[in-house]
């Protein structure tokens, strides 16, 4: 989740079933705050896609990100697309 500090709920090798990770996503709140999108990327760029949380190289690196509303920061949220996209990764955004 992101607003003005973004915290990781969860790790993609947290859960060994489609029903664990959709209970899990339910159970995360909206917190209010601002919408610092640009942290939130460069989080997942450090932490959440990688090999020791559960990120497998033989397949599609894809994160969604879901938000509320514009990024508090449009140029440095368009610096870590850059950076994730470098990386190929595939960022999606709803």
């Amino acid at each position: 989740t992101f607003s003005d500090q973004p915290k990781i709920k969860f790790h993609l090798n947290d859960y060994t079933s489609k029903t664990a990770i959709a209970n899990a996503i339910s159970d995360i709140k909206w917190k209010g705050g601002n919408t610092f999108l640009d942290r939130a990327l460069a989080m997942v760029r450090r932490q959440g896609l990688n090999p020791r949380y559960g990120s497998r190289p033989d397949v599609p690196q894809i994160t969604v990100i879901i938000t509320d509303g514009v990024s508090t920061d449009p140029r440095k949220t368009r610096k870590e697309l850059k950076k994730l996209h470098a990386q190929n990764y595939i960022p999606y955004a709803i």
